[in-house]
């Protein structure tokens, strides 16, 4: 197992949205929300989704692709109750298989708790590279540009007809975490996803 792989090429974040603007045109023309990533990992990629009781037992790891690349185990319970979390994470595991094969096949691992004693094995700041890159690109993927700001323009309209500006609404705290709560439960992503969107696309004033 190498402790730094030498092929972690680096992205821009507009390089990653331009992956996932392809993406989408691909595999989700339509361009309905929430986009059904499930559905797009089995049906166009053909991959099996696993669920695994305990898988978070004893780690933060929610999910984690098969060394061959054709399954993600997912945690049961992540699966059956968290379905914000559930979609993410499926999108973050797809994003790895999109843009880190080159990566992914360098590392021996033939189950969950091998795969744990790879990931210790990393050098800190690749992993961290290889692990953002996952994460814009899943938050990309779900959260389309165009939707995201078409979505976040109705709710925009419903803060000034209460009488408040977009200014007033972010520093409240509490106006901005309900708009980006219900953003989240409506693209059935993390909330933080849709902070992290809302703030790399400047929707909210500076």
């Amino acid at each position: 197992m190498p402790k730094r792989p030498e092929n972690v090429k680096t992205y821009s974040y507009e390089e990653l949205r331009a992956k996932a603007e392809a993406f989408i045109n691909e595999h989700h023309p339509v361009r309905s929300i929430p986009v059904p990533i499930e559905e797009i990992i089995e049906l166009r990629f053909e991959l099996d989704i696993i669920p695994i009781p305990d898988l978070l037992h004893g780690s933060d790891m929610y999910a984690l692709i098969s060394r061959d690349m054709k399954s993600i185990s997912i945690d049961a319970n992540i699966q059956e109750s968290r379905p914000q979390t559930y979609h993410y994470s499926l999108a973050h595991e797809l994003s790895h298989i999109l843009i880190h094969k080159e990566v992914v096949d360098q590392f021996e691992y033939a189950n969950i708790a091998e795969w744990k004693t790879v990931v210790t094995g990393i050098d800190e700041d690749v992993y961290a590279e290889f692990e953002w890159q996952a994460h814009a690109l899943a938050g990309l993927i779900l959260v389309p540009t165009a939707q995201l700001k078409a979505e976040f323009g109705k709710a925009a309209a419903k803060i000034k007809a209460a009488g408040l500006t977009l200014e007033q609404a972010k520093a409240t705290e509490r106006a901005r975490f309900s708009v980006e709560d219900n953003l989240a439960r409506l693209f059935v992503v993390p909330r933080p996803v849709i902070t992290d969107r809302a703030n790399r696309d400047k929707l909210w004033p500076e």
